[in-house]
């Protein structure tokens, strides 16, 4: 939905040939992180069975290794920014395009270590059936993002029209913005003494 934000408004953006940009972009961005996402959001299946069979004190310890999982995907994600255009040239896109494709990608990878983490740390909330806070915070990044997305394509208040570039910068601060909220959360008193979550922050090769 995010990324579906962001090609909406940018269709209204000078010509239009910025959303077509940010359609290729964002699905060759989706493309390259769908398995680290999908292997993130196995917390929620894990996080669920420690809970079932009465290790709730694991849980902190077990969601720690997906920020750590997420943290060690930097530099591949930091690979994949540099070859942008190169894979966007050996894919056919037209010339025209490749440079606004690349703006985008490359800083939506700045995003990318957030929207793993916070699909780890969501699996939390839905392997213990809060599934709520999953709801209102996908609502609040979404509404965020809409918010950014305007006043960054179109500038305003201070900032000029940043076009593509702002739009996946909206997209990025949506993507940190939805972790931070799960890790607050997480690092209140109310979850921390009964998973621990703080006392959790190690790396557990196992």
């Amino acid at each position: 939905l995010v990324l579906f934000a962001d090609r909406t408004l940018l269709l209204w953006y000078q010509d239009g040939s910025h959303m077509s940009a940010a359609m290729a972009g964002g699905n060759l961005y989706w493309t390259l992180i769908c398995m680290p996402i999908g292997i993130a959001s196995m917390t929620g299946a894990i996080v669920a069975q420690y809970v079932g069979s009465g290790k709730e004190r694991q849980v902190g310890r077990f969601l720690w290794q997906s920020v750590w999982f997420a943290t060690a995907l930097i530099p591949l994600f930091i690979a994949i920014a540099i070859a942008a255009p190169w894979m966007f040239q050996i894919s056919g896109q037209p010339n025209e395009l490749i440079g606004a494709e690349s703006t985008y990608m490359r800083i939506l990878m700045i995003g990318a270590v957030g929207s793993v983490i916070e699909t780890g740390l969501s699996g939390f909330f839905s392997g213990t059936q809060r599934t709520r806070i999953i709801m209102w915070a996908s609502v609040g990044t979404g509404v965020l993002n809409v918010v950014l997305d305007i006043w960054f394509i179109f500038g305003g208040l201070g900032i000029t029209a940043l076009g593509i570039a702002g739009a996946a910068w909206a997209s990025v601060i949506a993507f940190w913005f939805k972790a931070v909220i799960y890790g607050v959360i997480l690092l209140g008193p109310a979850f921390d003494s009964r998973y621990r979550i703080r006392r959790g922050c190690q790396f557990d090769r196992k």
